[in-house]
């Protein structure tokens, strides 16, 4: 049997529960416009679409100036406590572009030769400008910058009409290619080295197939 003098306060529970729940379908009305602004037919800019959603956030909740601009700087100061995904993030969209870290450091030197005071700023240039872009979905630099380089040779060899692809296995390690399986002929072996050449970025090429 519940005690008479703990009913109250079950109730009071109960109530405070209750008056709670359009506060919180308040608070998530601008996750959901932000949402759906990003999906079709919309398809915003996910930078617009957070905009609009945090305007509509001020709108709803009344905020004052103060409270607003103490929210943006507690904010900033947890993105920057995340550098390091920045960086990786920012270095798989370059890889993915460019192949691997040699071809983007071959075509920074490219520009400004051996200034490095140059170099270095161009550096930060790139990751500056590709952490914007990774919020289109880059991933982990060690995974995305070699399944790139790996997927273009595959294709390439595909299209190639002297090439039987199904038994050739690539291996990408930075900025070598492994090839390893048989080949019919020593026309398609070379054929094969040829379209790993052809990726970009790529500086060796280890050949070990076998040829029937």
């Amino acid at each position: 049997m519940v005690d008479a003098e703990c009913r109250p306060a079950i109730h009071i529970s109960h109530q405070g529960r209750l008056s709670m729940t359009m506060p919180q379908l308040l608070a998530i009305l601008p996750l959901v416009l932000i949402l759906v602004l990003l999906l079709p037919p919309f398809r915003f800019h996910f930078l617009l679409a957070g905009l609009i959603g945090g305007i509509a956030a001020v709108l709803i909740g009344k905020l004052p100036a103060a409270a607003i601009s103490k929210l943006f700087l507690d904010g900033m100061g947890q993105i920057m406590t995340i550098y390091s995904v920045m960086l990786f993030a920012a270095t798989a969209m370059v890889l993915a572009r460019c192949g691997c870290t040699k071809a983007v450091m071959d075509l920074i030197r490219g520009w400004f030769g051996e200034r490095l005071e140059y170099v270095a700023a161009a550096m930060v240039l790139v990751q500056g400008a590709a952490s914007y872009m990774a919020g289109n979905g880059a991933a982990n630099t060690l995974v995305t910058a070699p399944l790139v380089v790996r997927r273009r040779i595959e294709d390439a060899l595909k299209r190639n009409a002297q090439i039987e692809a199904n038994g050739i296995t690539v291996k990408v390690n930075d900025n070598k290619v492994t090839l390893e399986g048989k080949v019919r002929s020593w026309l398609e072996r070379s054929a094969v080295e040829n379209a790993a050449w052809s990726a970009p970025g790529i500086a060796q090429v280890d050949d070990r197939l076998v040829v029937n």
